[in-house]
């Protein structure tokens, strides 16, 4: 897989997430999860230039966000783990399918990958 096609899956597995989510240009706001994880619900940040090579930014501020972050399905299951710098994804990335079976994981260094980037199917078998 190169990084083009790497970048777009995880950018496709982290956009779904939130049956309400609402857009509004290029700010993208999602629910606010009461599920008490490490790091800040990736649905409190805003998103800008969404093309491919975002930056989130802190709700109602033009501050780049750095530290963890995490998506959740809307029955609460976990579906991305992550971390940025400087409103950039950064780190290790994993993504889980709604079953809690792991779906990729990678290392990332400002959206692109940076190393082994692992995927498995839905049933567990490495892909």
């Amino acid at each position: 897989m190169n990084h083009f096609s790497q970048i777009l899956a995880v950018f496709l597995l982290t956009s779904y997430l939130v049956a309400q989510i609402t857009v509004d240009s290029t700010v993208f706001k999602g629910v606010v999860s009461t599920q008490d994880y490490d790091g800040i619900d990736e649905n409190n940040l805003v998103l800008i230039d969404a093309l491919f090579y975002e930056t989130f930014y802190e709700n109602e501020t033009n501050k780049p966000y750095s530290g963890k972050a995490f998506r959740t399905y809307q029955g609460g299951e976990i579906k991305f783990k992550g971390s940025y710098k400087d409103g950039k994804l950064n780190g290790k990335v994993s993504t889980w399918y709604q079953n809690g079976q792991k779906e990729s994981e990678g290392i990332y260094t400002d959206w692109i990958n940076d190393g082994l980037f692992t995927t498995w199917s839905p049933n567990g078998q490495e892909s």
